[in-house]
């Protein structure tokens, strides 16, 4: 899928996909833009109803006509306006504006702050545990769900293999 519209295809012939001059990374849609604290907010606007509640919550209605800009100028205008008002705030301002809203714009956090965040613990994404020593532990859960099907550990822990009981690898 081609972010903006003057994203062209390069490829020649031969394998491989094709190479593509404009990244939807360099779309305004769809980017990390530094907060005024150094910190980032991720923008992944594809769909256009959360371009346009993102516009709305930030009082720029006057961005949404620029969801997929026609040409390489539009997209850097709208990606320096987007700069300049999130660089303006810092992240903790944008966490707040950013609560509850539904726009595909969230704050970029750390690996300490995401395994403390509300959602991720919700969607238990964080496993605790303990060492043999008896020290807590947290880490990162499976991240694939399936419903009714919960991943558990059946044994606590597989036999040592053959190398371990004296025979060559």
């Amino acid at each position: 899928m081609r972010c903006c519209r003057w994203q062209r295809s390069t490829r020649t012939a031969g394998p491989g996909p094709p190479a593509v001059t404009n990244s939807p990374a360099r779309c305004p849609v769809t980017r990390c833009t530094e907060t005024a604290d150094g910190r980032f907010v991720a923008v992944g606007a594809l769909e256009k109803k959360f371009w346009d509640s993102f516009c709305t919550l930030i009082d720029r209605v006057d961005l949404q006509a620029h969801h997929r800009p026609a040409a390489p100028a539009q997209a850097e205008w709208v990606r320096a306006e987007l700069q300049v008002l999130i660089g303006a705030q810092s992240l903790a301002w944008w966490t707040d504006k950013l609560r509850g809203a539904d726009c595909c714009v969230t704050p970029v956090l750390t690996l300490v702050e995401t395994l403390a965040n509300e959602q991720f613990l919700a969607r238990g994404m964080v496993v605790p545990g303990t060492t043999a020593s008896g020290q807590p532990f947290v880490q990162l859960a499976c991240p694939l769900k399936m419903s009714g099907f919960r991943v558990c550990r059946a044994a606590p822990g597989a036999a040592p293999g053959p190398a371990h009981r004296g025979h060559p690898a």
